[in-house]
């Protein structure tokens, strides 16, 4: 097999897998967690949106530092300063968030993995980071899952299904 046609089928598998639905699909589990700045925040951030993307990154992830500045376009243009959470797995390395997040000028919430998140953290990120999921303004999760750094428009177009098939 040449190496080109070996790497659009590599290529079709990332993304059939990276868009799969999360199969413990239903609630986001009810949490209270501090973000980077120590501010304590609850599910009831998702009650301020009618879809939030939840971002699962970490600072060692080369993707997921690289996706950074399109998230941060979308949180300033697209989504009117809500519906954008990033959910940092390493947070014990708080000051090279600080700075990744600085550098790409992302002024989203970056919240702590909680005990509460553990288990979804789990699922969610059990096949690679960058991941995102969708969840309506009650918990629910709701759309696709996409593994990887994405364009804005995949984003916004998961953003829709997820908005359609909540409402």
């Amino acid at each position: 097999m040449k190496m080109g046609k070996f790497f659009v089928i590599l290529t079709a598998l990332f993304v059939i897998l990276g868009t799969a639905r999360i199969a413990e699909a239903g609630k986001f589990p009810e949490f209270s967690t501090t973000d980077l700045n120590g501010e304590i925040i609850t599910n009831a951030i998702f009650a301020e949106s009618d879809i939030t993307m939840i971002y699962f990154w970490a600072t060692w992830c080369p993707p997921c530092v690289a996706g950074k500045p399109v998230l941060a376009e979308m949180y300033e243009k697209n989504l009117e300063r809500k519906g954008l959470i990033g959910i940092l797995i390493d947070m014990n390395n708080r000051e090279r968030a600080q700075q990744i997040l600085s550098g790409a000028g992302a002024g989203f919430p970056q919240l702590r993995v909680s005990q509460e998140m553990e288990s979804i953290t789990r699922s969610v990120t059990g096949t690679g980071i960058p991941a995102s999921i969708f969840v309506d303004s009650e918990g629910n999760i709701v759309g696709p899952k996409i593994l990887g750094s994405r364009s804005s428009q995949v984003y916004l177009q998961a953003i829709q299904a997820a908005r359609e098939e909540a409402y």
